[in-house]
């Protein structure tokens, strides 16, 4: 593929088998956007619950 022409490669890439160094990096932002996405959620559960302790509906 190294005769091709640099805007074919552009476009060949995303069909293209990706490498192994490609899909532990995409493993690893999932990863990280996962957990972000897991403390944010509790984060939110947590802020819910204080703010039905506030009104008093939770003890």
């Amino acid at each position: 593929m190294d005769n091709v022409n640099e805007t074919m490669q552009d476009y060949l890439r995303p069909h293209l088998p990706w490498t192994a160094a490609e899909r532990e990096a995409l493993a690893q932002v999932e990863a990280r956007n996962r957990a972000e996405d897991q403390r944010r959620l509790q984060r939110a559960v947590q802020d819910q619950q204080q703010h039905y302790q506030n009104i008093g509906v939770l003890p």
